[in-house]
């Protein structure tokens, strides 16, 4: 390089320098952050960012390598509130800010900023609103929280995937407060609000409600991820769709949680009475009666008069033979009830359905259907509108009754109950048609799934019923068809039982299918070997 050549590259660097300085740029140049205040932002060549100037066409990363780079004619970038689409969330000149605002007398741009906040105005990259409590979606992109709540918007980034949010960005919305404070309480209240109508929705909601309210609490768990009581609010809706893998999973987490010390390590505290009770009904409903039985312990030995779990546990007496036990067990929740002293959950009295739900079962253990259908036809009348499940568990309580009684007409109506239940399921099911092309909620929660003769998997529970009382009324062809299609519709993780394979041998033995029924009773023994003797002398009755 020649002398004049090295004179022309200095003087050219000393010009730059100069004009940095006369625009309040310092010459440090740190990393470009595009949250961060003025004093940690990086000049780049044909790219001056400060409190007044802007990039155009943000890359994903802050900076101007999606743009042409071209200035306006008195110096700044174009807004780009005024582009149609971006890589990111938008930036747009802040509300109120001036070039003569935003610099101060000593020329260094950023005495007027206050400590971490940020010098332009992010927005929503599809609604074009103001950031108020940022987060990051599955496009890559930064999304105004409450769009993507309320409004249903397609992943531009990969249309064949939904959109939905992966997480907090918690620096991004400090510094915002930090620039907007009254969006701190804006965003406040509009988490607020949210949270009081969705424990509003789980209180008085209905059936329908269910897919919406586990969307609703989902979000809410984005922002109180540490919150028990919202995981069990998720866990019994979910129960109640018969989601039953994701239920238990939420308990698990929820108990794990409420045992947790200051210091955040477990085992420190007795685990949360209301997480367990939920936890016993899941897992009796997946047939885990050793996880149930073991979750009845801890919450009878601290809470007594616990309607739910008194009344799992007499069912549970009750299938086992223990006839007295169930008994004693009812007594105590007529007691209880009956004294005002039953245990009632911090969380309302939203659950307090499937205590009559389980009462009514711990009738039907011990034979007495009349005091079950009184029962069920009590929980159904504390929901808004019938539950399906609780409506066929009346029509089977009826119809073992009718036939105990010889009285054709409630096993009519049981039955009625039960056809009733299932449409019930086939209206709900019609209702999520329109999500079924999603694999999930703006949450993350997952959309009811229908199975390809578009029932959702609750479904299962109410083929079972109507099939026992098929099999109790002697249809064996149509008790073993509910029972397939209950089967094809039943969740892996509820275990199989002697009782239900033996049932299922005795069904096929009846319909002719002596090698169906061989199996079955095989499949019995193998999992009830204590009952072998009894399986056996049933299968031999049929020359099997």
């Amino acid at each position: 390089m020649s002398s004049n050549q090295l004179v022309d590259q200095l003087s050219e660097q000393e010009r730059l320098r100069e004009e940095e300085e006369a625009l309040g740029l310092g010459s440090s140049y740190p990393p470009l952050v595009p949250y961060a205040s003025a004093s940690s932002h990086r000049s780049r060549p044909n790219s001056f960012i400060t409190s007044t100037f802007e990039t155009s066409r943000m890359g994903e990363w802050g900076d101007d390598s999606m743009g042409d780079g071209r200035m306006g004619p008195n110096g700044s970038y174009s807004s780009f509130a005024d582009e149609q689409q971006g890589g990111g969330a938008r930036l747009r000149r802040a509300k109120g800010k001036s070039r003569a605002s935003s610099t101060s007398s000593n020329g260094n741009g950023s005495a007027n900023v206050p400590p971490g906040s940020i010098v332009f105005a992010p927005t929503d990259p599809i609604t074009g609103e103001d950031l108020v409590d940022p987060v990051l979606a599955n496009d890559g992109l930064i999304h105004e929280r409450w769009s993507l709540v309320k409004g249903k918007h397609k992943n531009v980034r990969d249309p064949s995937e939904p959109l939905f949010i992966l997480g907090e960005v918690a620096q991004l919305r400090e510094a915002i407060f930090q620039s907007f404070p009254e969006r701190r309480s804006e965003c406040d209240r509009r988490r607020s609000t949210f949270r009081e109508e969705t424990i509003t929705l789980y209180e008085t909601g209905d059936h329908s409600d269910l897919p919406d309210l586990v969307d609703r609490l989902s979000h809410i768990l984005l922002w109180e991820h540490l919150s028990v009581s919202m995981r069990i609010r998720r866990a019994t809706a979910r129960y109640r769709l018969r989601d039953l893998e994701l239920a238990l999973s939420d308990l698990d987490e929820a108990v794990e949680l409420s045992t947790r010390g200051e210091d955040g390590s477990s085992g420190q505290h007795e685990p949360d009475v209301d997480a367990l009770r939920i936890r016993a009904l899941v897992k009796d409903e997946m047939h885990d009666v050793k996880g149930a039985e073991q979750d009845l312990a801890l919450i009878l030995a601290s809470s007594k008069t616990d309607i739910l779990s008194l009344s799992i546990r007499a069912w549970i007496r009750g299938q086992n033979g223990d006839l007295k036990g169930a008994q004693d067990d009812i007594d105590k929740t007529n007691a209880a009830i009956t004294e005002n002293k039953a245990y009632r959950t911090r969380l309302g009295d939203g659950d307090v359905d499937l205590e009559y739900l389980m009462r009514g079962w711990a009738f039907m253990s011990i034979g007495d259907f009349s005091s079950a259908t009184a029962d069920f036809n009590y929980s159904l009348g504390l929901r808004k509108s019938p539950e399906p499940h609780t409506l066929a568990c009346r029509g089977l309580a009826k119809v073992n009754n009718g036939i105990g009684v010889s009285i054709s007409e409630l096993i009519q109506e049981g039955l009625s109950d039960m056809n009733d239940a299932m449409e019930l399921v086939r209206s709900f099911a019609d209702e999520q048609v329109e999500n079924v092309s999603l694999s999930k909620y703006t949450s993350g929660a997952p959309v009811v799934k229908l199975a390809e003769d578009g029932l959702p998997t609750q479904a299962f529970g109410i083929f079972f019923l109507r099939g026992m009382a098929f099999f109790g009324k002697h249809d064996f062809s149509l008790a073993l068809s509910d029972f397939d299609h209950g089967m094809r519709l039943r969740p892996s993780i509820v275990k199989d039982t002697g009782e239900f394979r033996f049932a299922l041998g005795q069904m096929r033995a009846e319909t002719g299918d002596k090698k169906g029924a061989a199996s079955d009773f095989d499949f019995a023994v193998a999992l009830q070997p204590e009952q072998r003797f009894v399986f056996n002398a049933t299968r031999q009755a049929y020359g099997i």
